[in-house]
């Protein structure tokens, strides 16, 4: 299956699963990242783990886009008002990513003291939302 074909179809199935999302009154994000399961190795195999790596590029491109839709939403006034609780949120996350995997590393899979907390560290620097 060709490049372009690939492509097509991920982007077909990001704007359905979107649709999907915001018809069951979920994040469109909610959908792109359920289709990119359906359609990824994990499934279907639409695309593979070569693939993903050959098309690093566009999804570089695809990050940088979110992440200017999302700035332009922001209000700086709406910002000023809820930042402290956004400064108090954000240093809690971090602080609870970093304990909780460090807990699950050392205790769980029975990892290194050292070893534990690097990873943690890594947790909370790498994608705090994700963690």
């Amino acid at each position: 299956m060709g490049t372009l074909l690939k492509l097509s179809i991920v982007l077909i199935a990001g704007l359905i699963g979107g649709r999907v999302a915001r018809f069951f009154k979920l994040p469109n994000v909610t959908g792109y990242i359920i289709a990119g399961l359906l359609v990824g190795p994990s499934f279907f195999h639409v695309i593979t783990a070569q693939d993903s790596v050959s098309l690093g590029i566009i999804s570089e491109f695809a990050l940088a886009i979110i992440a200017f839709s999302i700035g332009s939403e922001f209000v700086i006034k709406e910002i000023k008002k809820v930042g402290k609780a956004v400064v108090i949120i954000t240093i809690a996350e971090v602080i609870g990513a970093v304990f909780i995997v460090f807990a699950i590393m050392y205790f769980l899979f029975k990892q290194s003291f050292v070893f534990s907390i690097v990873i943690a560290s890594m947790s909370a620097a790498t994608a705090p939302a994700g963690t």
